[in-house]
């Protein structure tokens, strides 16, 4: 096999390299851009914290309620025994309002118990959506530090290919690596072993007289799929 049917299989392997680091460093890029699941765990721990805090609102305002009216409550109370009202129909209406107060706090005691329950209710939810989404941020920063090593590692083994890849290129002759870079565009390996008589990508047989030019160390291409043929 002449150097140059060499420097072409080995430019072949260093583009298959390139072409491979370029896309793990694509898929690294896109691993960090893809925060779904720790959005998706935010947005869970945070309907919960607004669930339960519209829930604990409810229940201060309503036992500050609750507060509002044992105290008014216990001024009609004292009122009636205070010796303060004068005549049977003055009294009829405190003890009236006393009865409308007393049923309003007993409704809100119980609308209160009610929603203190379904507060204990929510609470373990609460809990089980933040510590789901401490344990996915902690995993994603780990994740995180490691794709970015590895994205270095695969940039500078990028730089290094390129570099190797340039130098190589360089001392081949313009019009071939013009028509290697053409065919490795278009449907890669642009270059290939014959396998027997045959071309070893597309399988066609190859006559014998290109045969012949392949083993004498000539440069031809298939004439099916015009890939670079060099001896297997």
């Amino acid at each position: 096999m002449t150097t140059l049917h060499q420097s072409l299989l080995a430019l072949q392997a260093l583009d298959a390299e390139i072409d491979s680091c370029k896309r793990r460093i694509a898929a690294l890029k896109a691993e960090l851009a893809d925060d779904t699941a720790v959005a998706r765990a935010r947005k869970v721990a945070e309907s919960a914290r607004a669930d339960y805090e519209r829930c604990r609102k409810t229940v201060a305002e309503g036992e500050a309620r609750l507060s509002d009216l044992s105290a008014t409550i216990g001024r009609l109370e004292r009122r009636l025994f205070d010796g303060t009202i004068h005549n049977v129909r003055e009294a009829a209406s405190v003890e009236e309002e006393l009865g409308f107060r007393r049923r309003e706090r007993e409704q809100l005691e119980e609308a209160v118990l009610g929603e203190m329950e379904r507060l204990d209710e929510l609470r373990p939810s609460v809990d089980k959506a933040e510590s789901g989404l401490a344990n996915l941020e902690r995993q994603r920063s780990q994740r995180v530090s490691a794709v970015k090593a590895e994205g270095r590692a695969a940039t500078e083994r990028l730089n290094q290919l390129r570099a190797q890849r340039n130098a190589l290129a360089s001392s081949a002759p313009a019009s071939i690596l013009s028509r290697y870079e053409q065919l490795h565009r278009g449907a890669p390996p642009a270059v290939v072993r014959l396998n027997g008589g045959n071309c070893g990508a597309c399988g066609v047989t190859i006559p014998t007289a290109t045969r012949q030019k392949v083993a004498s160390d000539e440069l031809v291409q298939c004439p099916n799929c015009q890939r670079l043929l060099v001896m297997g």
